[in-house]
């Protein structure tokens, strides 16, 4: 008899013909359609694309047979879908889950925290520090998801926000603070150092884990089907031949505006050069660049709660909120710093 690989407290929750499995590649269709419809029933509509979840699961370090599953009914049906997400020094693992409109209420959504959670229990020897949190993040308008998490123990702890802009009003000059310039990506010469600058101006940033090279590379570029180098924009030093800051942008996954919204992917500008109106350069510059694509809209996702102050940045280069997000986070194990660690 085989042994499942599943907690069986988590599938003891599932409805009798429930099942969890690990899903394949040719699942993703299916999974797409659950998603779709658990946005449109929340948001009034749906972005999850085909190719947003093909970039996640052939992620060369994804072991889809570990870190995914799903719920499928009686019929082979699935129902609900859970992605793990947790990487060194594994002090945080983050997990997306959704369950189709059609079966919420019936004890599926407790079944995949209690699977997510001992999914990481099993393997709490990785984690590199004392502390060690979970997180999830999920629409505020979803107050069933909000009640499900805070029953399993879980407490919103930040906000996080999708700004767009119309970028058919009236154009801002891109102009680069001095002794600066502004050039597109040099195919094979300038990644790893575009990299370095990225991860160190990250830093700063909530929940921050390094991000190996590699993985930098193929979710910025390999794993996107028509990269556009013109579209990753560098602010160099004149006088050094320092990275300042950076703007990574792509074209907008999903339905957006029928493929015609650009999406600032990362935008970061490193310590030394902030308080120069670099971010708004850069901002202004990638605006430019998704208008001489004949785009009129433009996109991106930003902390709330930002130390660098970047929605405040985007606000006033006339950006609006169009979605918020919460995050949830469930503390499994506390550091000696905790007080620190939940200020920050």
């Amino acid at each position: 008899m085989t042994t499942s690989p599943y907690s069986p407290k988590a599938a003891a929750l599932l409805p009798p013909g429930f099942r969890f499995r690990a899903p394949t590649l040719a699942d993703i269709p299916e999974v797409v359609a659950v998603w779709r419809a658990d946005e449109v029933a929340i948001e009034g509509a749906a972005h999850t694309s085909e190719s947003e979840i093909l970039m996640y699961w052939n992620d060369p370090e994804r072991d889809l047979a570990v870190e995914n599953l799903v719920v499928v009914d009686a019929d082979e049906r699935i129902v609900a879908v859970l992605d793990a997400y947790d990487y060194p020094p594994y002090t945080i693992a983050e997990f997306g889950a959704v369950v189709h409109p059609e079966f919420c209420g019936r004890g599926i959504g407790s079944a995949l925290l209690t699977q997510f959670e001992a999914y990481i229990l099993d393997r709490i020897e990785r984690v590199q520090e004392p502390r060690l949190a979970l997180h999830s993040q999920v629409s505020s308008r979803n107050t069933h998801a909000h009640a499900l998490l805070q029953r399993h123990g879980y407490t919103h702890i930040r906000n996080w926000r999708k700004m767009a802009i119309d970028l058919s009003g009236a154009h801002v000059p891109v102009v680069a603070p001095e002794g600066l310039r502004l050039a597109t990506l040099r195919r094979d010469v300038d990644e790893r150092a575009i990299w370095e600058a990225s991860e160190e101006a990250w830093q700063d940033h909530f929940a921050y884990a390094p991000l190996p090279f590699e993985e930098f590379i193929y979710y910025r570029v390999t794993s996107q089907e028509a990269f556009d180098p013109g579209l990753w924009i560098v602010a160099w030093d004149e006088n050094t031949d320092e990275i300042a800051g950076v703007s990574l942008c792509r074209a907008e996954d999903g339905d957006g505006d029928g493929g015609n919204s650009g999406w600032v992917s990362q935008l970061a500008v490193r310590r030394p050069w902030r308080g120069r109106g670099l971010g708004n350069a850069l901002l202004q510059a990638s605006f430019a660049a998704f208008r001489a694509r004949g785009w009129t809209r433009a996109g991106l996702s930003v902390d709330a709660s930002s130390l660098t102050g970047a929605d405040r940045l985007y606000a006033r280069a006339g950006m609006h909120e169009v979605r918020r997000d919460y995050i949830f986070e469930k503390v499994l194990r506390e550091g000696p710093d905790a007080e620190t660690a939940a200020e920050s």
